[in-house]
């Protein structure tokens, strides 16, 4: 069998049977792996932890013979595969380090830049809120059944409303023919209706929807526009336009206008008319 690995020493120390009238014999080495035959046993000293030295005695010819084997202590420092493996578990380290570094470091930038467009993201919503809030016009988000979803603050000041009170209502309790106009919503198409207020009384507005989709749901947009004072300026101007701006009285326009509409009306179903004129001298 082969030794490789293993140091084999074989002493000769001394008869079998001693004489107790002579001294004690010395052991001779009479061989060493790693040493010279015929030297003192401590030199090269047997340098060998207990649990991995064999020895046994052995009578030869009268003289008794220990042999001891024990295994050579590895030089792991000196082996090519504990070393090749040692070299790669540490080059796995720093390379598996240096990843992890690298993933920390793209980690830390995406959470700056997650939180730079997060707080972005929440100015721009403040500012839109902020616009949305300060328009003129009602603006409310409806389901796609109809109920309001959200209102802007002109929204609710014009039906007389608190948040509470609107969010989750149908917008036809708010507005005349909402429910027929939501069926047929396109864009840019307005219609002069009635608005309700919370109180119970009415306005005249004008109201677009569009639709959108949003979360795979249709939802639509409602723009409400009170045009209470635009009708108010209207009938005014129409008014000025066939009154006398001193006596309040009908003036020669709506005369006109009244003239013809009955001799319309006249040939329609055969009617007679008659016209009175009365001049009334020094008028002022």
């Amino acid at each position: 069998a082969s030794l490789a690995g293993f140091r084999v020493r074989i002493e000769d120390i001394g008869p079998t049977e001693n004489d107790p009238g002579q001294p004690a014999a010395r052991s001779v080495v009479l061989y060493d792996s790693e040493g010279q035959p015929g030297s003192s046993a401590q030199a090269p000293a047997f340098e060998y932890s207990p649990d991995s030295l064999r020895q046994h005695g052995l009578a030869v010819a009268g003289r008794m013979w220990m042999v001891r084997v024990a295994r050579v202590p590895t030089r792991f420092w000196a082996q090519v595969y504990p070393l090749s493996l040692l070299g790669g578990g540490l080059l796995a380290t720093i390379a598996s380090y240096a990843a992890l570094m690298s993933f920390a470091v793209r980690y830390q930038r995406a959470t700056q830049i997650a939180r730079r467009l997060g707080h972005k993201a929440r100015e721009y919503a403040s500012r839109l809120r902020t616009v949305i809030d300060s328009a003129v016009d009602g603006i409310v988000t409806l389901g796609a059944s109809g109920t309001v979803r959200t209102a802007n603050a002109s929204a609710l000041r014009m039906f007389g409303t608190e948040p509470l009170q609107l969010l989750g209502q149908p917008i036809g309790d708010f507005i005349e023919g909402a429910g027929a106009m939501l069926q047929g919503a396109s864009p840019g198409a307005a219609r002069e209706t009635t608005g309700r207020r919370r109180g119970g009384s009415a306005f005249p507005v004008d109201v677009s929807f569009n639709s959108m989709w949003m979360d795979e749901e249709r939802q639509f947009v409602g723009i409400v526009r009170d045009i209470s004072e635009r009708r108010r300026i209207e009938e005014h101007i129409r008014h000025v336009a066939h009154h006398d701006a001193l006596t309040g009285l009908p003036n020669r326009m709506l005369l006109e206008d009244r003239l013809t509409v009955a001799l319309e009306r006249g040939k329609r179903e055969g009617l007679a008319m008659a016209l009175l004129f009365i001049d009334l001298d020094r008028l002022k």
